[in-house]
């Protein structure tokens, strides 16, 4: 599951990031959008429910964007400008690196649960998961019906 959040990530922020600032903004936004609506939709939140989710949810959401897009993204571009010229010490700090984002991945993982699990049943949280899994399949399969649009044209 782990390999398909990275690939994911890394698919949404290359496309996104090929494009112009103002698309990049747009883009982010219609992303955030869809998944709202599409948890929104399939989660089947109580008023009283969503009230609490959402800050909680959104929170986290943004605190993960930090860590993967900005911290994480910085350490990848690193290691792909230098990885032939890299010392080993310098791989092993940026390995260090990446285990510490992990880690802090993991502890935002374990909080989110137990700030829901007062909000919302443990079946809802499964379901949230399962949803944000779909919801990225589809965000994948787009992607890729995109770019073959886009090569069918060329």
């Amino acid at each position: 599951m782990k390999n398909i959040l990275i690939l994911l990530i890394l698919l949404i922020s290359s496309n996104i990031y090929a494009q112009p600032p103002v698309k990049k903004a747009e883009m982010k936004e219609k992303i955030k959008s869809l998944k709202i609506s599409f948890i929104t939709e399939n989660l089947e939140l109580t008023s009283e429910e969503a009230q609490q989710f959402w800050p909680v949810y959104n929170n986290y959401e943004s605190r993960i964007i930090k860590l993967r897009h900005e911290d994480g993204r910085l350490i990848q571009e690193n290691i792909r400008k230098n990885i032939q010229n890299i010392s080993e010490n310098d791989a092993q700090n940026y390995l260090f690196d990446l285990q510490n984002i992990e880690s802090e991945i993991l502890k935002l993982n374990t909080a989110l649960n137990q700030a829901l699990s007062k909000i919302i049943s443990y079946k809802k949280i499964l379901l949230l998961k399962k949803l944000e899994l779909d919801f990225k399949r589809r965000m994948i399969k787009r992607l890729k019906s995109n770019r073959n649009k886009k090569r069918q044209k060329k």
